[in-house]
């Protein structure tokens, strides 16, 4: 209820290898009234926060799982930004743990809403899905 069908396919065989995905790409857009210093964000060697994990809740560095952010565009109310970060079954980072680390490195960063939308998922830099 609430949706409406677009389009449908079947898939012959084992089209998608999904155990071979690793990275998947995320347009993010945070409703903030701060500024913002992805350069300084992304020069942190650490990025630790408390992340969700099978074991339980750990503080975890999710620096070396962010392999690339920048930025779309931004105004007086809003900044928007393209994440590339670790998905897969080995590890996965979720955009929302990014912007707790936004949060938590920035002395004036409050995201005070924010839309994720999942634009591809990756093995290497083949695109799995779109």
């Amino acid at each position: 209820r609430g949706f409406e069908i677009l389009a449908v396919r079947k898939d012959e065989g084992k089209k998608y290898d999904f155990a071979k995905l690793d990275r998947a790409e995320y347009i993010v857009k945070i409703e903030t009234n701060n500024t913002f210093d992805l350069k300084s964000f992304m020069e942190n060697e650490e990025l630790k926060v408390m992340k969700k994990s099978k074991s339980g809740i750990k503080e975890s560095d999710i620096r070396p799982y962010i392999h690339d952010i920048s930025e779309v565009s931004k105004d007086d109310n809003s900044l928007t930004l393209k994440m590339c970060l670790a998905a897969g079954n080995i590890y996965n980072l979720k955009p929302e743990t990014v912007i707790d680390a936004m949060e938590k490195y920035s002395d004036d960063f409050k995201a005070e809403f924010f839309v994720v939308h999942r634009a591809k998922i990756l093995a290497g830099n083949k695109e799995l899905i779109k």
